[in-house]
């Protein structure tokens, strides 16, 4: 490397350490404001995290991953229509080449979770996407007798 790309990638690296510096005095603040938009009632930035996952060019491995975290962490903030988009989104063939997450298994954790939050109606939806007809009648029967 030359001089001058070093000097170019010190100069970048200074500037991502002041960042994240920055970035961490800003916590108690950021705290604060997500506190203050709960306590109002707003919704955490799930739309904005959606269009992030389904940005996601990488692998398809990953993208998989990432959609099927999103679907967990929307389902368990019942915001069912961010879980549905995102297994929606999902390529099930993945699954048997590549070992990522079971899509009716994800299916199957985000509908009961919903369910048990009362939000049947998007409970159902994502269990009507479960391939397996037994894991599918299954849970369909969960959540309309409000099992587990």
């Amino acid at each position: 490397m030359s001089i001058s790309t070093n000097s170019r990638l010190r100069r970048i690296l200074v500037s991502f350490l002041a960042l994240f510096i920055l970035a961490g005095c800003g916590e108690a603040t950021r705290t604060e404001a997500s506190k203050t938009q709960v306590e109002a009632g707003e919704k955490p930035e799930w739309q904005g995290k959606l269009e992030a996952a389904l940005a996601y060019d990488g692998p398809a491995i990953g993208r998989h991953n990432v959609l099927a975290e999103l679907a967990r962490e929307a389902a368990d903030a019942g915001e069912g229509d961010v879980a549905l988009k995102a297994i929606q989104s999902m390529d099930d063939s993945v699954v048997n080449s590549d070992g990522g997450t079971n899509v009716g298994n994800l299916c199957n954790y985000c509908s009961r979770t919903l369910a048990a939050q009362g939000k049947t109606a998007a409970a159902t939806q994502i269990a009507k996407m479960i391939k397996n007809d037994l894991q599918r009648n299954n849970t369909l029967a969960a959540i309309a007798t409000g099992g587990s």
